[in-house]
This record gives structure tokens, sequence and C-alpha cells, in this order.
């Protein structure tokens, strides 16, 4: 998979909360998460005054619903947050996140599936849903279905920058989607990902680096 989406920049922690509360907590931050929030942003002041001098600081990757997801992802801890970010912060950049994010909003792109750039081909050999508008679980958080045991790897390699641009574009507008969510329903929004493994076979088993890297406790399931 490397071949797929080429090398990608460790980051210390994986998209689930370390703890089962935090896994279930949807609620936005606590006064004492808001004062470690306060610490983490003058850690970080370098980095994020450089990105409001681009005009990058996006609310879905500087806002206080984000750095709650990191500061919970990263058990609280202050020093655990920022190496996390500042790595997220390279990744970004490697992956032109920026640029796609600009352009996902200049489209008003619907984070569905096949909304994502070269669908109609990545989908012939990747069976995967998701859909904000249509798939939801019971109590509204966002459903990601994956097929893993009818992956086509083959056909997935023969279109490698079409891979790439698709998930680039998934992973991305995820993040955008569940910050206004959360917005709009006053609550941690995450995503209950769903992976079919059958027939899945152990070479063909795989970790995208960039969907984890680029989410911080996002996953409710």
């Amino acid at each position: 998979w490397k071949q797929v989406l080429g090398p990608v920049s460790p980051c210390p922690r994986s998209s689930m909360a370390l703890n089962k509360a935090d896994l279930d907590d949807e609620t936005l931050a606590s006064e004492e998460e808001l004062e470690l929030m306060s610490l983490l942003r003058k850690e970080l002041e370098p980095e994020l005054s450089a990105l409001k001098a681009k005009g990058t600081d996006f609310p879905h990757i500087t806002g206080d619903i984000f750095m709650t997801r990191v500061l919970r992802g990263n058990d609280r801890d202050v020093q655990l947050s920022s190496e996390w970010y500042r790595k997220f912060m390279i990744l970004r950049e490697e992956h032109g996140l920026d640029a796609i994010h600009q352009t996902c909003e200049a489209a008003g792109l619907k984070w569905k599936a096949d909304a994502m750039p070269h669908a109609e081909e990545v989908l012939k050999h990747y069976t995967m849903a998701f859909d904000e508008d249509e798939l939801r679980s019971q109590d509204g958080h966002l459903i990601w279905f994956d097929a893993c045991g009818l992956i086509n790897a083959a056909g997935l390699l023969a279109n490698v920058d079409k891979v790439k641009e698709f998930f680039r574009f998934a992973v991305e507008r995820r993040m955008s989607v569940l910050d206004r969510l959360s917005k709009e329903q006053g609550r941690l929004v995450k995503i209950v990902r769903i992976m079919d493994t059958e027939g899945m076979a152990p070479w063909r088993s795989f970790i995208f680096p960039l969907g984890q890297q680029t989410s911080i406790e996002v996953l409710h399931r």
C-alpha cells in the first residue's frame, strides 16, 4: 500500500481514543480541557501563527472542536498533543490537504464516496460507502463501510494516481464535515467504521496511514 499512497510521516496516535470513556465521550471541551487547550495553543503558537499568516488556519484544524479531539486522542497530554499536531502539519503539507480543502469548499463538495475525484474508477476496484446525508448510525454518527475482502489491489495499483487523489479528498473532507456537524449538533460527531473482512487473505490486510494520521479521536466504534 506504500505504492498507492506513498510514504507518510508517522504520527504518534491513531484515530481512536485511548480508553472507552473517551471513546463514548461526545461532549465538547470541559473547563479543564479548555485550560489544557490554552496551554496547547501557547506551545503551538509558531505553527498556528504561520497558518494564520498563510490564510490556512481553517476551523477544522485549529478550532476548539479539533483541539479537543487532539487532546483526548493524546490522553490530555499537552506535550504529546503538540508533537502529534506538528507531525500532522507536515503530513498536510506533504499531501496538499490545504489546497484540497479549499477546492472542496469552493465546490461545496459533499462527503460521499461517489462524489470524490475518480470515484467511478476507484469504486470498481474497492467496495466502500460513506455519505454524510444518508449513512448515519442510530445516534447520528457518520458511517464508513469497507468491504476489504473485495478489494482488487491490481486494479487500484493500475490507477494509483487516481486512488491517491480519491483518498486525499476523502480523508480531508471527512474532517471538515465532522467539524461542521459537531458545531451544528453541539457535540463531537464521530465515525462508525465498518470493515467487512470476509475473504480477506493475510497478504491483503492493510492500514491507510493517511486516513489514520490526518484524524484524531474521531472513531466512535
